[in-house]
């Protein structure tokens, strides 16, 4: 398994900060920074003891979709 790892505040900016975000990626009736952070920072720590048994690849975030493919097709071809 690859395991894209994307910071909160990343992921944060690309949703708009929240406005294109859904009920499913946060805490809190509404999106607001403290509610999106807490939740994916506790998506982050289930997704992987939940994949704990699996072979897991950790990709940490790069910049820009060339290189996160890059450090995808090493991870593919190594």
């Amino acid at each position: 398994m690859i395991y894209l790892d994307v910071s909160s505040e990343t992921a944060w900016r690309r949703s708009g900060q929240g406005a294109r975000l859904n009920p499913l990626e946060y805490f809190g009736r509404r999106p607001e920074w403290f509610g999106f952070e807490s939740y994916q920072k506790n998506l982050r720590k289930l997704l992987l003891e939940e994949t704990g048994q699996l072979p897991v690849t950790v990709i940490e975030e790069h910049a820009g979709t060339a290189r996160t493919a890059d450090a995808v097709r090493e991870v593919l071809t190594a």
